[in-house]
């Protein structure tokens, strides 16, 4: 998850946008002023969802975006390992309640109670929730 105008996004700013700023003004607000042009000329609706720059870049063909990235580590032969999942677990449910989960962790978790048998897959269909303002035309095969 990025935040707002964090470590990850400004790296993918500079890393895409870092040879168009002139000598003038704040570097940053230079580079974000940019970077917002040319990220609103996307063919997309969610593109236009005021999301992009300040929030992270888009995907293009050779120019991924900086990841955010998350260390733990996990002792040999502790309970680290089953506290760990039990706290992403409640980091999952406490970001669903909120209207922010990270949807590849929750999507995960998802599956997971599916394959366990904790879930019906038909049950875990109807916990889909379209939040964006923009129209979606396609159906429900997209959350697989």
């Amino acid at each position: 998850m990025n935040r707002y105008q964090g470590l990850s996004v400004r790296q993918s700013v500079a890393r895409r946008y870092g040879g168009r700023i002139s000598g003038d003004g704040p570097v940053w607000q230079q580079l974000f002023d940019i970077a917002e042009r040319e990220e609103m000329r996307g063919e997309g609706d969610c593109e236009r969802s005021g999301l992009l720059p300040n929030w992270g870049v888009s995907e293009r063909a050779g120019d991924a975006p900086v990841p955010v990235e998350r260390y733990a580590y996990l002792y040999p032969f502790s309970r680290d390992e089953a506290r760990y999942a039990s706290l992403m677990e409640q980091v999952y449910r406490y970001r669903a309640v909120l209207g922010q989960p990270d949807q590849e962790q929750l999507l995960q978790m998802l599956h997971d109670r599916v394959d366990d048998g904790t879930l019906d897959e038909d049950d875990a269909r109807s916990l889909y929730l379209n939040l964006c303002p923009f129209v979606w035309k396609g159906d429900m095969r997209g959350f697989e």
